[in-house]
């Protein structure tokens, strides 16, 4: 046997008698080293975000958890609507259903939707829809989903959840690592706002470009957008999608953290009470979503004049959700849902609640995620 054929046969032994458990190691090592390389990356830039100059009041500014446990969705693959819905979690049965309720973006000629089961885990998710880089972002402690254009400064930010919330609302920060000179530290943008509120982003003002979204359910936005896709889920977080932590949170009005202003006692909601927010910057008014579905009646629908705008909303009770529709050229005008007590702690000066009649609605159950 030749001297080639006796090292092939010796390598072979050497795999049999616990090579391959070598190189299995070796496999996992990399692994973990890959996952702490990128573990750090989050932690360095999380350890550079910058409080000051801070636009908010710091005792309302609290370190809630590590930017590691909602960890965002980035680039994630893109399913068909019948695809989505033939797609099942394990264990957990199916991924998408009619009544779930989904954030829907609608930019650059395509349509795209997000889970809230799924935005719950994440808070963010980043990607390009219709040509631009977007944030869909949810928060579950306000229940305000908003979409923004990560683009500041001719540069797209890196979004994810900071794990700093802000009278409740979760703060955003910029994932990219710091320049080695350190003149790039991380500032905090607020979720409800998209303003930064801490960090030089606040102190040049800077704010992030406003993208259109609803939150709706997954049949109605399937029935306005046939050709939409739907986010898939991340294999590695799939297991959760199916569990709902903030259930007990959402049945009670306990808040978590300091909340400041709150709405008025005489306005007559609960401080969770779900609402929708029309209208231009400093002129907007606030919809209750329980008080919408009594007004629609069994019409379904009910319109208003609002600054000489003919508003429609599209409300349904189960789950409690409201569809609102603009008139076209209307751009300068926002739709916004969130928590009643979020919106009215974020802008105090700009919360006009509806006109209420005597007999408002009886307060409806939090919004089923």
């Amino acid at each position: 046997m030749d001297g080639s054929a006796t090292e092939r046969r010796d390598a072979r032994l050497d795999l049999r008698s616990g090579g391959w458990a070598l190189l299995l190691g070796l496999v996992l090592a990399a692994g973990a080293v890959a996952l702490l390389l990128a573990r750090a990356r989050a932690g360095s830039a999380a350890d550079a975000i910058a409080l000051e100059p801070c636009l908010v009041p710091r005792d309302l500014l609290v370190k809630a958890t590590s930017p590691e446990a909602l960890p965002p969705l980035v680039d994630p693959a893109l399913l068909g609507p019948d695809e989505a819905q033939a797609t099942r979690l394990p264990q957990h049965g199916k991924y998408l259903v009619p009544d779930d309720r989904v954030v829907g973006v609608a930019l650059g000629g395509e349509a795209c939707a997000y889970p809230v089961r799924v935005l719950q885990w994440h808070e963010v998710v980043t990607h390009t829809l219709g040509g631009a880089p977007i944030a869909v972002t949810y928060a579950a402690l306000t229940d305000s989903a908003r979409a923004f254009d990560r683009r500041v400064d001719g540069e797209a930010l890196d979004l994810a959840a900071s794990g700093f919330v802000w009278s409740s609302n979760p703060l955003l920060f910029d994932r990219r690592p710091p320049a080695p000179d350190g003149a790039r530290p991380s500032s905090l943008w607020s979720q409800l706002q998209g303003r930064a509120v801490a960090g030089p982003a606040a102190a040049r003002g800077l704010s992030l470009t406003p993208v259109p979204c609803v939150l709706t359910t997954w049949s109605s936005w399937r029935a306005a957008h046939p050709t939409t896709r739907v986010i898939g889920p991340d294999p590695s977080r799939a297991d959760r999608y199916r569990k709902d932590p903030y259930n007990a949170y959402a049945g009670s009005e306990v808040l978590r953290f300091p909340v400041a202003p709150l709405p008025p006692a005489d306005a007559g909601l609960p401080h969770k009470a779900p609402t929708v927010v029309v209208g231009p910057p400093g002129r907007r008014v606030v919809y209750p979503l329980a008080w919408l579905v009594r007004a629609a009646g069994d019409a379904g629908v009910w319109r208003t004049s609002q600054d000489g705008v003919e508003v429609v909303f599209r409300p349904a009770a189960d789950p409690l959700h409201a569809e609102v529709v603009l008139p076209p050229g209307r751009d300068d005008w926002e739709v916004v849902h969130a928590a009643w007590f979020a919106w009215y702690a974020q802008h105090p000066e700009d919360a006009r609640l509806v006109d209420l009649p005597a007999a408002q609605p009886t307060p409806a159950a939090q919004p089923t995620r």
